[in-house]
């Protein structure tokens, strides 16, 4: 898939060594302690990936709804799009885009009513962080301990990574229906349906030799 805007960052810095030479850390247990200290961090900002609106008749099954829009029971009539609905819309978790874009296909149509990646999704931003300490085992600079401090979307903030974009309408009067107000629950039409993952936090350890 193609997404239009997208920057990586790495940092890695190598703290200076705590046990400064003729001072009194200047022994087995300073070095142990205070040097070999190195932090990372990666960031990765990017704008969301392509989407495609598609719609459902209550109480009409996707094959018989197939069948009348698109006279296939295996081709799905993609929605109509009168504008972006996600560059507009109230930006809340349970209403998010602007639902008067996204109307019914059209019948008699090739199920493609509306371009595929006709607009885009939600963009992230994450940061994840480590900290590492070598510690030096023996004389031979090859052979060393390292522990690792690690976290994943260190920040912990809330990274919304999906949207409902599928308007279910009444097959008598055409009207939206389950909303998150109307019977569609707190992950209805229009409301942010998916998060990626809170923060993960991990110690480890390994020995090169």
């Amino acid at each position: 898939y193609n997404r239009t805007n997208s920057l990586n960052i790495d940092i890695v810095y190598n703290l200076p060594n705590g046990a400064i030479k003729h001072t009194f850390v200047d022994n087995i247990v300073g070095k142990t302690l205070l040097n070999g200290w190195q932090l990372s961090a990666i960031g990765g900002y990017a704008s969301g990936a392509p989407q495609m609106a598609y719609f459902t008749i209550s109480g009409v099954s996707q094959q018989v709804q197939n069948q009348e829009f698109t006279g296939s029971a295996d081709i799905q009539a993609r929605a109509t799009l009168s504008c972006n609905p996600t560059h507009s819309g109230p930006k809340t978790q349970a209403d998010f885009i602007n639902l008067s874009c996204i109307g019914q296909g059209l019948r008699g149509s090739i199920g493609a009513d509306s371009g595929s990646g006709a607009f885009i999704g939600l963009g992230y931003r994450n940061w994840d962080a480590s900290i590492m300490k070598k510690i030096q085992l023996g004389g031979d600079s090859h052979r060393f301990m390292q522990i690792r401090f690690e976290t994943y979307n260190t920040m912990n903030h809330t990274e919304w990574s999906g949207i409902n974009l599928t308007p279910t309408f009444n097959a008598t009067t055409g009207a939206i229906t389950k909303l998150p107000t109307n019977g569609g629950g707190i992950f209805g039409y229009g409301a942010l349906n998916a998060v990626r993952p809170a923060r993960t936090v991990q110690l480890g350890a390994k020995i090169v030799f």
